[in-house]
Formats: C-alpha cells, structure tokens, sequence
C-alpha cells in the first residue's frame, strides 16, 4: 500500500508553496505505517533497471516480478525492527505457476488556491488486484489487472504474453496500457491527462516487442478506441524506443490515430532523465496535433519535469513542474496551465 500527501501551489504563491512543504512534512508521520510503495519511473532511474526488470509487464506498471517484490521488500521500504523482519511474509506466488497481488493508494489532496475556499480531502487513489498465471513459465504467462475502487470494477489489463520468440522478440496480446512516454503513476498529470496516454487508458489489439541491451523497443497496433466498441477499420499505431544505461536514460514514443472520418491525433514525445544516489531527474515533452471537420488543425505542447529526493530509507519526496500550452500559435486566444505539485510518498513493509 502506498500513502501520500500532495499540494498543489498556483504559479506565484511563494508563501503557499513553503506552506505545502510544511504541511507535507507534518502529514509524513502519518502515512510512515504504509506497507508498501507502488512503482514509478524515477524508481527505474534510481537502480539503472529496465521496467520489465520489476514488472511482469514488458512496459512497465502494474503486478511486479519475483525480483520486483523482493525489491520492495528489501530496498524499497523503510526499516522495522528487529521482530517484524523476521516475520514470514507472503510474496504473492502460489507455485511456479500461480501468483496474485494488490495495490492500494490513499491519499490526502490539500489545494490553496487564490479566492477560492481552502480544500483537503482523503481519496482512495487506488485499489487493484493482479493475477498472473504462467502455464509455461518463462515463455507464456495470462495477466489481469483488476481495479477495484474507485468507481466501478473494471479489469485495466487482460492479456497473454508469449516471451522467448525468434531475435528475442516477446508478443502481448490482449487489452493493455499503450507503450508511450513514462509510465507516471499519476494520472492528472498533465502529460498524462491531455495527451491521453494513462494508466486509467487501455486499448485492445497486439504489441511486438525487444529488449536488445540497453534498448527498450514496443510497437502496438490496437483499435483506438481506448477500449470501446471499435466501428471501422483503422487502427492506432504506436512506437516507442528507449535507450537505458546505469545513469541515465532517454527514449522517444509516437503514435498516429485516424479515424474513419479523417479526423485523429498524432502524437511524439522525447522523455529521459538522470539518476542515481539520492537524486533523480526525469522529464517528458509532448506535442500533440488534433485534426478534425470541426477544429482543422491543433496543435499542443505538454511538459512534465520532476525531481525526486530519496530522503531516507522508504520516504520520498517528489518536486514536478508541469506546463500545458493548448496552441503555441501567438494569434490564438489561450490560457496555458502549470502546476507545481509537491508529494511525499512514505512506505514500510
């Protein structure tokens, strides 16, 4: 289980921004009784590790590997004493063949926004359950991704994936979470919001895949629809290619989406960042062209930079600036957004 505190600071408000620290800082104490802490790219980034390294998906998020929850057992989490270490824990597997696993986030959201009335909330971000069966281990493996709350159940993932193919390509075949930019836990990010690449999008249809070294290679073809009924016969293709060292990483996703019509979105991204030690850097920018009888042509620009801060052993804290541009063209009539928002994530197992 994850706990967080976030706080969002409105461009300008120095005062606020100190006071979201503060409160963040006070709230830690709070959330240090966590079991355990999900999975983001700036945890890749901090060990020099590939996604699939800790996730039974290739692309990342979602249940992890044997290795994964040994990680977060073990480096991940904040030190107990002496008695719960050497209590027997559950990893989630069965037997070689079947394993199981949750994820739940709460949450506290404090806003302060000018002449509007100060809001704090609790929220349960996220509750999941993974089951993973592997007929075949190591070659074939039957995955679901299971949400439970909020609003209703839905399953976020349901595929099999067929590893071990000629030139070391692996197959996923199913409904899954389309390989573009970072996989940010986040979902209002704006990165993630606007250019509708989350982990609450899925799609259905077939990804080929390598990891060749230190490259990262996904190709999808599904039927962007973001797994609705599909109604014709056109098809969203997306690419993405990441080049992973023990320091640093940078990668490149695009994707085309036409529909029937004519009308559709085109999107590229370049994400990267520097890590290792305490300190991670990553960012994301996006451009985006919408296309349609109704809009002509649109173009947007969306960027995410964050910074992480390994304080102590289980606790982070996370620094981003996110930055929305809805037209850079300077004849239009626009409102761009930022957010500053700042969230500690505490974590024990």
């Amino acid at each position: 289980m994850t706990a967080a505190c976030s706080a969002f600071c409105p461009r300008g408000g120095l005062r606020r921004f100190r006071a979201r620290l503060v409160l963040a800082a006070c709230l830690l104490a709070g959330l240090w009784l966590a079991p355990v802490a999900a999975a983001e790219p700036y945890l890749a980034l901090r060990e020099g590790l590939k996604c699939s390294v800790c996730h039974v998906n290739v692309t990342g998020g979602g249940k992890r590997t044997d290795f994964g929850s040994q990680y977060a057992l073990t480096r991940l989490a904040a030190p107990t004493d002496d008695a719960a270490a050497d209590a027997p824990r559950f990893g989630g597997r069965f037997d070689p063949f079947v394993s199981i696993g949750a994820n739940l986030r709460v949450a506290l959201d404090y806003a302060d926004v000018p002449h509007q009335q100060v809001r704090s909330e609790f929220v349960v971000r996220r509750a999941l359950l993974y089951l993973q069966v592997d007929p075949l281990p190591g070659e074939l493996t039957f995955y679901l991704d299971q949400q439970v709350a909020p609003g209703a159940a839905q399953a976020r993932e349901v595929f099999a994936l067929l590893k071990g193919l000629p030139g070391g390509l692996y197959l996923k075949a199913g409904r899954f979470f389309l390989p573009y930019g970072l996989r940010v836990e986040d979902n209002s990010a704006l990165v993630r919001e606007v250019s509708g690449f989350s982990m609450a999008v899925s799609d259905t249809g077939v990804e080929l895949g390598a990891e060749p070294g230190p490259w990262s290679l996904a190709f999808s073809l599904t039927n962007g629809t973001q797994g609705a009924g599909e109604d014709n016969n056109t098809k969203q293709a997306v690419l993405s290619a990441a080049l992973v060292g023990r320091r640093a990483r940078a990668g490149a996703s695009f994707s085309e989406n036409e529909a029937a019509d004519g009308s559709g979105r085109q999107a590229a991204a370049l994400f990267g960042g520097l890590g290792g030690g305490r300190f991670v850097a990553l960012g994301e920018l996006a451009r985006l062209e919408d296309r349609g009888p109704d809009i002509g042509r649109r173009t947007q620009l969306v960027l995410l930079s964050e910074l992480n801060a390994l304080l102590a052993a289980g606790m982070n804290l996370k620094l981003a600036y996110e930055w929305h541009d809805p037209d850079p063209n300077p004849a239009m009539e626009k409102e761009t957004k930022e957010k500053t928002p700042l969230v500690l994530v505490g974590s024990r197992c």
